[in-house]
């Protein structure tokens, strides 16, 4: 079972606070990451523009 949106959102933020404030590029690139459904990528890169903005 993949992500909920909510832990994604979590982890997201999670990734920001460790940035500190330093420019960041957030980068999928496993696919294990979205439960091999890649239908999943569109839904986190909503969450992550939601989350950051």
């Amino acid at each position: 079972m993949g992500m909920s949106e909510g832990e994604m959102r979590e982890e997201i933020r999670g990734l920001v606070r460790d940035a500190s404030g330093f420019p960041m590029d957030l980068n999928l690139s496993d696919i294990h990451t979205v439960n091999n459904n890649p239908s999943q990528l569109a839904l986190w890169a909503k969450v992550a523009q939601e989350t950051v903005n």
